[in-house]
C-alpha cells in the first residue's frame, strides 16, 4: 500500500519533517512507517498553495539488466515503466545505473542483475 507524506507550504522537503504522514486509505502512519519507506520507489505530486506530497510505493522495484540486444541497460518490473536507459556501458556501476534510471519526477528503488 502506497505511502503518502505531506509537507505544508513554506516547508522543505529535504530539511524539514512532513507535517502528516499516511497510508493511501486514510490511516495515519508513524514516523518509524516514514523512515522504512524513505528510500522506496516514489513520486512528487505539487499541491499548490496546499504545499507537496511524496507518494512511495514500497510494492514497486525497477528490475535493471544489460540488454546485450540492444546495447543498454533496461528496467521493467510490476508497476515500472519498461525502458531503456540512456546507458550503454555494460560495466556501469549502480550509481551511475541509478542516475540514468532515475530522471524525472518519479524515483526508483532498484535491483540491479549482473551476468555472470
Amino acid at each position: 500500500m502506497d505511502l503518502i507524506a505531506v509537507w505544508e507550504k513554506g516547508t522543505d522537503e529535504y530539511y524539514d519533517a512532513p507535517s502528516i504522514v499516511r497510508w493511501a486509505d486514510g490511516r495515519t502512519a508513524t514516523e518509524k512507517d516514514y523512515l522504512d519507506h524513505i528510500a522506496d520507489t516514489h513520486f512528487w505530486v505539487d499541491r499548490g498553495v496546499l504545499g507537496r506530497e511524496k507518494h512511495m510505493l514500497p510494492d514497486v522495484v525497477a528490475q535493471v539488466t544489460f540488454d546485450p540486444f540492444g546495447g543498454v541497460w533496461a528496467a521493467k518490473g510490476e508497476g515500472v515503466e519498461p525502458r531503456g536507459l540512456n546507458l550503454s556501458d555494460p560495466g556501469a556501476t549502480d550509481d551511475q545505473i541509478y542516475f540514468a534510471l532515475n530522471t524525472g519526477n518519479w524515483t526508483y528503488r532498484m535491483v540491479v542483475h549482473r551476468g555472470s
